[in-house]
């Protein structure tokens, strides 16, 4: 309805306004409405219109202005972040105040979105979250969880390393700007959300695995082409099975040779001594060497 109000920031053409007088006040209010917002530092709502080289197009108090990134409620690594997160976050509402205003031909209007404030909230253990991905390596994605919640509580940047994506060859085909749905694990030592793939890890971040600690399991060995080998109990949960003197002091040397000796799918007893939530595995110790049971 109000062409003329299209004082878009940076914009080259300028724009003449309509000579009628009720359109002239009533952009001459719209301004006057927001210098009192700027004198008074105070926090109106903004909603974002389109993607400018150094930051949002934006709507405020009923005029085009801008934001820039430096200037949103959270931050990124780079641009390129902003850019492929700017599709998904067209037509949502932040608060801010008035940064810079200059009565020009277009106006200038530039907000400070910092001033946004987030609801509380957090994101919970083994949940599933529907992210956008803002940047892929050679390692694992970049992932932004904020999609999830509409923006609501703002930002939850965080990685999902490579290995963690049980189907690798869907992981090739993740591009940026994907969105896809995949677990949070925690935060890692910078308090940055950790997400995967893989819903076997989430068992060991919840302490799910701490009811097998001090108990006899039954462990599968899968024997690898290097002649190392793979353990794992119930099938599913990886485990090491370390030779050390600590843990057999009076026959170490007899347990490496059993151990050398194990076969491919062979099935073995095992004490759990402990669960590694760094590594992701479940430590053991081989009790029962004489009784091993092979797979037909």
């Amino acid at each position: 309805m109000f062409d003329f109000l299209k004082n878009i920031f940076g914009q080259t053409k300028q724009v003449e306004l309509p000579s009628e007088t009720p359109n002239k006040n009533y952009v001459k209010q719209l301004i006057e409405n927001l210098q009192d917002v700027k004198n008074n530092d105070k926090v109106i709502p903004f909603t974002i219109q389109g993607l400018k080289p150094k930051g949002f197009l934006i709507k405020i108090g009923g005029l085009f202005g801008f934001v820039p990134f430096a200037h949103m409620p959270w931050n990124y690594l780079n641009q390129l972040h902003w850019n492929i997160v700017a599709p998904y976050l067209i037509g949502h509402k932040f608060f801010g105040s008035i940064y810079s205003l200059k009565e020009t031909k277009p106006i200038h209007i530039t907000v400070d979105g910092q001033k946004h404030k987030f609801q509380a909230n957090d994101l919970e253990i083994g949940v599933a979250y529907k992210c956008i991905v803002i940047q892929k390596t050679r390692y694992g994605l970049f992932l932004e969880a904020g999609y999830d919640f509409n923006w609501e509580y703002g930002s939850f940047f965080g990685l999902a390393h490579k290995s963690t994506f049980f189907d690798l060859e869907e992981y090739e085909n993740i591009k940026q700007g994907d969105i896809i749905t995949t677990y949070f694990h925690g935060y890692n030592n910078d308090k940055q959300p950790i997400f995967g793939d893989t819903i076997k890890e989430i068992d060991f971040l919840t302490g799910k695995l701490d009811k097998y600690i001090n108990t006899t399991v039954e462990v599968t060995v899968r024997k690898l082409p290097n002649n190392k080998r793979e353990y794992f109990v119930d099938n599913i949960y990886p485990a090491t099975l370390s030779v050390t003197k600590t843990i057999y002091p009076n026959d170490k040397k007899h347990i490496k040779e059993v151990v050398a000796n194990l076969i491919d799918n062979e099935k073995i007893t095992c004490e759990v001594l402990g669960i590694s939530n760094r590594s992701k595995k479940i430590q053991l110790k081989l009790i029962d060497e004489y009784k091993r049971i092979k797979i037909i």
